[in-house]
């Protein structure tokens, strides 16, 4: 499996340092004349064909992407609609409309479209693209529907939370060695993951809990007799599962874990567990299934295969996944694509780490005003098409040695010539940076 994963690592960063090398100074000089200019006459041009033929598949898409550049965007919208009803995958239409409705300040239809990058081909830069601005847009309306929630508390009913809805808090930590405490965060992702494979319940996001703590001002987020009726309503939770954990001499595991019901004034009963630290993940796994068992949930057979899967087993690899959560939460998406990265060297089937890898570069890449995506939009439209002429001259020129050199030298007889071995050169990031200081 990981193979594959260090596959997509090793593509993203050949593609990313073959476009700079290649294309950057071939196209720079016409890139920055033009930035965002449209050429006129093109334009009226492409709208003329549209009318002569409204189902011109290739000149809706020129014409619908040309008019976003150009800022038309009640027009391009409606031309964008018409190109994607002929074309209704097209990566680059996909974006461009998702885009458009971002100038639109209509930011639910941009993530509903954005998140149509799912439908797109991996190699596709436009995938990232879309699902870094998605992830972007998401987080985004994640903190104003909570903000929103705040202000209008007084308006929300506690009565009308539906039942089995559920939140995991970070773990405490109370052992001495502090290269532990990331765990914390890695822990109580893990037991949300596990439970979400569970249909009857419904699990809050990790992106919701760190956004009630900004908002509220909240150091750590504890549910209390106090505290828990408020949450609840703000996040419409029933259920909130508080955890802690010890590690003793390296060596020795203890984990306890309660839930509160905001509809009553007293805990839950404690879940304790103890063990090697070798055993963490099976511990998990047990705090889990008891957990289930408590909400009196029966498991069908699937989902219980689903839970028992391990999404890792080794220790090293699951702290540097912590760390990257942690520094993720906290808004440094580059350094946590480093420890999900380091996560992923250590455990080569760790696939729950390529994928918050890439979740956190794409974000990061997408951290931009929405005229430099236009940019990033327009250079690697220009740089497609600039690929496609060089890729075009060096297969023809290759072409025409390999004749001249057929004709030369042609000799019958049986083939002796060994296929050259392909080699990718590893390009090494540094070495990670600490966590930043809060």
């Amino acid at each position: 499996m990981y193979n594959n994963l260090n596959w997509k690592f090793t593509r993203k960063f050949q593609y990313f340092i073959l476009s700079i090398i290649t294309l950057l100074p071939l196209a720079c000089s016409s890139l920055e004349v033009n930035k965002n200019q449209v050429n006129r006459e093109e334009l009226v041009k492409l709208e003329n064909k549209v009318k002569a033929d409204p189902l011109d598949s290739v000149a809706l898409k020129q014409l619908s992407i040309l008019l976003v550049r150009d800022y038309q965007n009640e027009k391009a919208n409606f031309y964008l609609s018409k190109a994607l009803h002929l074309m209704p995958n097209d990566a680059v239409l996909l974006f461009n409309q998702g885009l458009n409705y971002e100038f639109l300040n209509d930011t639910l239809s941009a993530l509903n479209n954005y998140v149509r990058y799912k439908e797109i081909p991996l190699e596709s830069p436009y995938r990232e693209l879309m699902e870094g601005r998605y992830l972007y847009l998401y987080r985004n309306l994640v903190y104003k529907d909570i903000h929103n929630r705040i202000a209008t508390e007084n308006k929300l009913n506690i009565h009308s939370i539906p039942e089995n809805t559920l939140a995991v808090f970070p773990f405490s930590y109370y052992g001495s060695n502090t290269k532990y405490k990331p765990l914390s965060r890695g822990l109580s992702e893990m037991i949300s993951i596990d439970l979400s494979k569970v249909e009857k319940l419904t699990v809050l996001e990790r992106i919701r809990l760190k956004a009630i703590m900004d908002e509220l001002k909240y150091s750590r987020l504890i549910a209390d007799q106090n505290t828990a009726p408020r949450v609840g309503k703000l996040l419409s939770v029933r259920l909130f599962y508080n955890g802690s954990f010890d590690i003793i001499d390296d060596d020795n595991l203890k984990m306890d874990i309660s839930s509160w019901d905001i509809n009553y004034s007293t805990p839950g009963r404690w879940i304790n567990k103890t063990g090697k630290l070798r055993d963490l993940f099976i511990i998990e796994k047990e705090l889990v299934f008891d957990i289930i068992d408590e909400l009196g949930i029966q498991l069908t057979q699937r989902e219980r295969e689903q839970i028992q899967l391990f999404p890792t087993k080794n220790i090293n690899a699951f702290l540097a996944y912590s760390v990257g959560l942690e520094l993720q939460d906290n808004g440094y998406f580059d350094e946590a694509a480093m420890f999900f990265r380091r996560a992923g060297k250590i455990d080569p089937n760790f696939e729950e780490a390529l994928n918050k890898y890439n979740a956190a570069l794409f974000i990061s890449n997408s951290l931009v005003t929405r005229d430099e995506l236009l940019n990033k939009a327009r250079n690697i439209s220009s740089s497609e098409d600039l690929t496609t002429m060089i890729i075009g001259d060096i297969i023809m020129n290759r072409l025409d040695i390999v004749d001249q050199s057929i004709r030369s030298t042609f000799n019958q007889g049986m083939e002796n010539r060994k296929a050259p071995q392909e080699a990718t050169a590893g390009i090494p990031l540094p070495p990670p940076p600490p966590p930043p200081i809060r």
